[in-house]
């Protein structure tokens, strides 16, 4: 990846705000997860400057590679009413110039068809491709370097067509090459290829990505003087390094948390476990243990971390931590470590469970019953829901709730969960069989869940709520009971259910009490625990996956084919289950309307949705690996086949499947 150099004012800024050279610390109130909408990533290292102190944007130099080839992002490439999208229709392969950086199977490396793509703003940039016979999208900076690659190595023949879909975060004035792939020679394929940007420039990339700085003490940024451009940054690590930690101890055999702060060097590292590791000291500088381990922790994105920490030994004035993953010397990184003394909240006093340092003391709990996440320490042994919260997303039809509650002397069984119209009547009601427990330090045996319940088909729902239940605008409170396995119920408690709150592309969208805006979906973000705002894709037949290949033979009498080789491991038709299978899936378009005859060899199941929910589902004779299905069309009815087989198991399943269009 191309990076301009700093001027020498600039780079000074730089290194005046990495504190020493030995990393690059983000001020806390700089941070864009702050205030949504920042235009630069969370992760960043630095704040950005005063634009006074920034030299001009210069342009990247140009990708030799590169030239030559169709600019996709030519203004008369731009899609009409849709801002920073471009298409190219017509595509056509002629020549193999190029291998996939992805390649399974040798039809994916045939014919292609090349063009180059320069940003005109910096962002995160998707790129869908269609066509038929179209098995990779591979994607190259500067027309060289691996930026990322995907395909469909499963099935290959006329009339099949694939659909690839690939993000890059590309910085403004940055060319990528995009090569669309797997054409017969000879062939007349006709690619489309359309590029949108969906969210700001952000250091959040895919894990099987290259990094875009690759020396082991660099870090990505987005530039201090350039929000659509990277930087790479000096750190003493990629891996987090701690800046800040603090213990809190009830005393000599008591109870002791940490909370502390870590620079995240690299974004992509981010949420990565890893241990505390140090010494502690007495009041006069002496060493009392020459290795301690002080807990394991996660390191979120946002920099903080916190824990349970471990014994602290008596005598223990102050220590010095590190967080030590493997990848460096254990000695590296090492803060001071502050101690304190600490008491939890008794009873009557303000707790908040979510916060290790304000939960309550031993034998209390802290009740926060309905919208509020602060509540009281209150002396219980009964089961009860001490936190209830729920939100609507009217636009996609979805309710979510997030429960949290204390036990008695037995475990949790169930929620007992009824949605409630304005006055209070029962519109549906659920026994929740399988919440998500928690079993946290130190309340006794707290239990938690979070869930959503969809109008989307798709969208799993969890055991106990009917498939018919239908989220609507009446539904303006929740009322929920704990059940336990003694079947002891606690006593209802209801929550209003307020309205989520819609957050515009690229914003953040990981809290439950936001929703994305009409025609966004929340997307995470690869290689991150972030999930954003992003451009929602059209839904596939009875929720197939979006990348599965669609075969649509031509209205003509007559019996066509497709084949190729099954890599993926499970699922498969559902009159096949109970083994580990290769299976495969795709997508038929019936051209006219009449009895359709399928025949798979090579595989021991075919599924043929006629109606999702309701296959046509045949397995093959004992001893046999063909497969007959016939079932009755309409013109234009689109069904998945479902493909599956239990041979070469630890390898791959090859297969050739026939249709006789009537």
């Amino acid at each position: 990846m191309t990076f301009l150099p700093h001027p020498a004012s600039s780079l000074l800024l730089a290194l005046a705000l990495a504190g020493c050279g030995s990393s690059i610390v983000a001020s806390p109130a700089s941070s864009p997860d702050a205030s949504e909408g920042s235009g630069a990533d969370a992760a960043s290292p630095v704040a950005t400057p005063d634009g006074a102190a920034c030299p001009a944007p210069a342009a990247l130099p140009p990708a030799a590679a590169c030239a030559g080839l169709t600019e996709l992002a030519a203004p008369a490439h731009a899609v009409p009413g849709a801002a920073d999208t471009y298409a190219l229709s017509d595509l056509r392969p002629t020549q193999d110039s190029s291998r996939p950086s992805c390649l399974v199977e040798p039809w994916q490396n045939r014919a292609d068809a090349r063009v180059r793509f320069t940003a005109p703003r910096g962002g995160r940039w998707r790129f869908t491709a269609t066509g038929e016979e179209l098995w990779s999208l591979d994607l190259r900076r500067s027309c060289d370097a691996v930026a990322g690659c995907t395909g469909f190595p499963d099935v290959h023949g006329p009339h099949a067509s694939g659909s690839h879909t690939l993000d890059v975060q590309v910085q403004r004035g940055e060319s990528v090459g995009v090569t669309l792939d797997g054409c017969p020679m000879g062939t007349d394929c006709r690619y489309a290829l359309r590029a949108e940007r969906i969210a700001e420039l952000a250091c959040e990339f895919d894990l099987d990505t290259p990094p875009v700085c690759a020396g082991e003490r660099e870090a990505c940024s987005v530039d201090p003087c350039d929000a659509e451009r990277f930087a790479c940054l000096p750190v003493a690590s990629r891996a987090p390094t701690l800046t800040s930690l603090r213990v809190l101890s009830e005393g000599p055999g008591g109870r002791a948390v940490y909370e502390g702060r870590a620079l995240v060097g690299d974004p992509s590292e981010a949420g990565r476990s890893a241990s505390l590791m140090g010494r502690w000291l007495d009041a006069s500088g002496a060493t009392l243990t020459p290795s301690a381990w002080l807990g394991q922790t996660t390191v979120r994105p946002d920099g903080t971390l916190s824990g349970v920490a471990d014994a602290v030994p008596p005598g223990a004035a102050r220590g010095v931590f590190r967080i030590y993953d493997g990848a460096r010397p254990e000695w590296e990184g090492g803060v001071e470590v502050s101690f304190e003394r600490w008491a939890p909240p008794s009873e009557g006093e303000g707790c908040e469970s979510a916060a290790l340092t304000r939960r309550c003391d031993v034998g209390l709990r802290c009740v926060t019953t309905g919208d509020g996440a602060r509540g009281v320490c209150r002396r219980s042994t009964a089961l009860e829901v001490t936190e209830l919260r729920a939100w609507r997303d009217d636009a996609a039809g979805s309710l979510r709730l997030s429960v949290a509650g204390l036990g008695g002397a037995r475990t949790l069984s169930r929620l007992s969960i009824e949605l409630l119209d304005e006055r209070g009547a029962v519109l549906a009601s659920a026994p929740l069989v399988a919440p998500v427990f928690q079993q946290e330090w130190p309340s006794r045996v707290p239990f938690s869940t979070s869930l959503e319940v969809s109008n989307d088909p798709s969208i799993y729902r969890p055991a106990g709520i009917a498939r018919d239940l239908r989220v609507t605008p009446s539904m303006v409170r929740v009322r929920v009971s704990a059940i336990d396995t003694s079947e002891q119920r606690s006593a209802p408690v209801e929550a209003a259910v307020r309205a989520t709150t819609p957050v515009a592309l690229g914003a953040r969208c990981d809290d439950p009490s936001v929703s994305c805006a009409a025609g966004l979906s929340c997307a995470r973000q690869g290689g991150t625990l972030r999930r954003r705002c992003e451009p929602t894709t059209a839904p596939r037949t009875c929720g197939m996956p979006s990348r599965a290949p669609t075969w649509a033979p031509p209205a003509a009498a007559g019996t066509y084919r497709v084949e190729g080789v099954a890599h993926a491991v499970g699922g498969g038709p559902r009159c096949y289950p109970g083994r580990t299978q290769r299976a495969t899936a795709m997508e038929f378009v019936a051209p006219v309307a009449g009895r359709y005859g399928f025949e798979l060899r090579g595989f021991r199941a075919l599924s043929v949705g006629t109606g999702c929910g309701e296959p046509v589902c045949e397995l093959a004779p004992t001893g046999s690996s063909e497969v007959r299905v016939e079932v009755a069309l309409s013109a234009g009815q689109r069904v998945p086949l479902e493909l599956s087989s239990d041979r070469e198991l630890e390898g791959t399943s090859a297969y050739a499947l026939t249709v006789r269009v009537p």
